[in-house]
């Protein structure tokens, strides 16, 4: 594959340029199945450029990918995914890049590798090829949203598409759909992946989906994943708990009861990896959204009882592992109003004297996004800081 798409040239390593530097690169393996993948990675991973220097790519993000799944669902619409195989191999760097060479390609030690695409580890890979795909698309009439670069439309075809990096997800019709796929894998190693559908759940953006018939779509976390999040916490087979949290731990008397020691160093980053770990699947979880806000202010210093309170949260989703996310046909008629709701307990805390607001954004009766905040009651005269103008403008580049 490397000498397929020319990823680089051998150069005289007294010919680069004084203070560049020459990153370090190393084989990744992984085992699939009876195969192993073997990726050459760069070592650009600790290097911090400047303060302000943007490096990432841009993404969807969940309330774009649900805005696709409510235009989806109100025009009877496909969901397709697919994925551009060795993605980064088919970008173009815009500057020069010199990398030790891998010992397979028998440079020795006079000579480097000057790239002439992006690899892996290279920290504006992923910025260049998503770039490269938006621009691709541009030139096959699809124009991207005022709020979001990579949700773009096809006025002719009708087509929309989400892209995460290498992985698209495609809502049309189906043969609008299998011919935008044809266009792509005439450019790029690109290949189709699953249709929505009742049996085989589809992943896309860190969320699995499941269509059981055309006017409902399932949204889930990846399978497996709480399963093994306990099981990286050593609560497999835990005892469940009916709720994430329980009223009295609000209580000043209950609290001075509790232990408040600090963790272990070791306990310190087992307790950091668990709330992180149930951030990444809050989204499609919100039940414990507001316990997960409560850890996540006891991330720099914990105690017993914050574990102890990780602890009942990962209980109550042991127990409630089934759970998932419904999401109907939303009303073609509302799909103009864009409806945002916030409540408050204006103070209620007894322990902090803090507001806890729970709102959330619906477009047609469809759920697009949701929050929890805590403030102090004399900061409520400014609105709720998660309606943002390009969150709100996202929908209407599709009515």
């Amino acid at each position: 594959m490397m000498n397929e798409l020319e990823v680089g040239s051998k150069f005289n390593r007294r010919d680069v340029p004084t203070g560049t530097r020459i990153w370090t690169g190393r084989w990744c393996r992984r085992r699939n199945g009876e195969r192993v993948r073997c990726i050459y990675v760069i070592r650009q991973y600790k290097w911090i450029a400047g303060k302000n220097d943007e490096h990432f790519a841009p993404t969807p993000g969940h309330a774009g990918v649900r805005i696709l799944l409510a235009v989806g669902l109100a025009e009877d619409d496909e969901f397709v995914t697919g994925d551009v195989s060795v993605a980064f191999m088919h970008t173009d760097l815009d500057e020069s890049v010199y990398v030790e060479a891998p010992p397979e390609l028998g440079f020795g030690k006079d000579f480097v590798w000057k790239l002439n695409r992006a690899l892996n580890g290279l920290q504006r890979a992923s910025q260049l090829f998503t770039r490269k795909v938006v621009k691709l698309l541009n030139e096959l009439n699809f124009t991207g949203t005022r709020a979001n670069p990579v949700i773009l439309r096809n006025p002719y075809s009708g087509v929309k598409i989400g892209i995460h990096v290498d992985d698209p997800l495609a809502v049309g019709k189906r043969s609008q759909i299998d011919s935008l796929f044809k266009e792509l894998g005439a450019r790029l190693k690109f290949r189709e992946g699953i249709c929505f559908g009742p049996v085989q759940p589809c992943v896309f953006l860190g969320s699995a989906y499941l269509r059981p018939d055309r006017e409902t779509i399932i949204e889930m976390p990846k399978p497996g994943y709480f399963e093994r999040t306990l099981s990286a916490m050593e609560m497999g087979g835990c005892s469940s708990a009916p709720t994430p949290g329980t009223k009295e731990w609000n209580s000043p008397k209950l609290l001075r009861s509790q232990n408040h020691s600090p963790l272990s160093k070791e306990d310190h980053s087992k307790f950091r990896s668990g709330v992180v770990k149930l951030q990444y699947g809050v989204d499609k979880r919100i039940d414990y959204s507001h316990e997960l806000k409560m850890l996540g202010r006891a991330l720099q210093n914990p105690t017993e009882f914050n574990m102890t309170h990780l602890k009942r949260v990962l209980r109550y989703v042991a127990g409630t592992l089934d759970y998932v996310q419904t999401r109907t046909r939303p009303d073609t008629l509302k799909l103009k109003t864009l409806c945002g709701r916030s409540d408050s307990d204006w103070a209620n805390d007894i322990v902090d004297r803090k507001s806890t607001s729970v709102g959330s954004i619906t477009w047609g009766g469809f759920l697009i996004m949701h929050f929890v905040d805590r403030k102090s009651f004399k900061l409520w005269h400014r609105p709720p800081p998660r309606f943002t103008p390009q969150q709100v403008a996202q929908p209407k580049c599709f009515t």
